[in-house]
């Protein structure tokens, strides 16, 4: 048990020092405080989202990916019943299918550039536990462009328009960056 004599010491030795009635425990234990609160806003309710629903746009990522390869397998089929293909031709050159056979051959190749960084960053804010409302959007977002790139990749090829939505995906994906970079310094 602690005496008065004792209280009174241990207050002095931790009292209040600034004279604003406040003592330096109090002073710590509200800074404690007000960097958990901080910490809480910045963190936007990491435990009450489900961490796991960024999973669905790398889903979609996949199953677009697998879809055009399945594509793929299809027109060269029909190109080759057609006989407007050398298979010993195009053994070693791709340029020896038809456009429309070089345009998804194409767009596969994409799908293992850009679609590889999306991949990683949402796994790295997964294991981080740092998905949240701006994350999970941009993935959406990320998977929503890809699609359309691919659509107009693999029809109309129209370069112009394919570059505007592939910038809108790689805004995405620096986007990503950004949030796997705050879930890092924070």
């Amino acid at each position: 048990m602690v005496s008065m004599h004792q209280a009174s010491t241990l207050s002095g030795a931790w009292g209040d020092r600034k004279g604003d009635g406040t003592s330096s425990i109090e002073r710590v234990g509200n800074a404690v405080a007000t960097e958990k609160k901080i910490r809480a806003r910045l963190s936007y309710n990491r435990g009450t989202m489900n961490q796991e629903v960024i999973l669905w746009p790398v889903i979609i990522q996949m199953v677009l990916t697998l879809l055009l390869f399945f594509r793929l397998g299809t027109v060269k089929a029909r190109a080759k019943a057609a006989g407007e293909v050398d298979l010993t031709v195009t053994a070693l050159n791709n340029d020896a299918w038809p456009d429309d056979v070089r345009k998804i051959s194409n767009n596969i190749r994409n799908q293992f550039q850009i679609p590889v960084l999306f991949y990683v960053l949402v796994l790295a804010l997964l294991v981080l536990e740092s998905v949240d409302v701006f994350a999970i959007t941009l993935a959406f977002l990320f998977a929503a462009s890809r699609l359309v790139h691919a659509y107009i990749h693999t029809g109309s090829n129209d370069v112009p328009n394919r570059t505007r939505v592939f910038k809108v995906g790689v805004l995405c994906v620096i986007g990503l960056v950004g949030l796997l970079i705050r879930a890092i310094v924070l």
